[in-house]
């Protein structure tokens, strides 16, 4: 059911302290199931914060924002820099077997704009895409 005084906030991969995308799978040296060339979109955990409090105070009823640092990144490099500053080997990819079944956020490659999200809401990211952000994930989280 929509509720027209609703505002709806899209969010994208929500990575930070505690919370590193296939962190224990990259620990343990398991290779990653899928394309290393399809985009991921992201937003610090922090940032994703303040994107609701700005959506509580200045978004339109009815309004739909698409809650993103702005910054896509291809898979591989980003597991790459996950497993250099856990100090691991190197992510392998391995191909989706015909027959498996991902779930909806593994299938998508798109790149997505916050654009309206820092025009009309003013919303800035003080990690403003995952070489900022991730270093400050890890450390936090050891």
């Amino acid at each position: 059911d929509y509720l027209p005084e609703a505002i709806l906030l899209r969010f994208s991969g929500i990575y930070g302290p505690g919370r590193v995308l296939r962190r224990a799978s990259i620990e343990k040296g398991e290779p990653i199931l899928g394309d290393p060339d399809k985009w991921l979109n992201l937003i610090h955990v922090e940032d994703g914060a303040g994107a609701v409090l700005a959506a509580e105070e200045r978004a339109p009823s009815g309004g739909t924002f698409l809650v993103s640092d702005g910054h896509p990144v291809r898979r591989r490099d980003f597991y790459r820099l996950v497993a250099e500053l856990l100090r691991v080997k190197p992510v392998e990819f391995l191909p989706v077997p015909p027959d498996a079944t991902l779930p909806p956020h593994e299938r998508g490659n798109r790149r997505v704009s916050d654009r309206k999200l820092r025009e009309e809401l003013k919303v800035t990211c003080d990690f403003l895409d995952y070489l900022r952000g991730l270093p400050q994930s890890i450390s936090e989280s050891q």
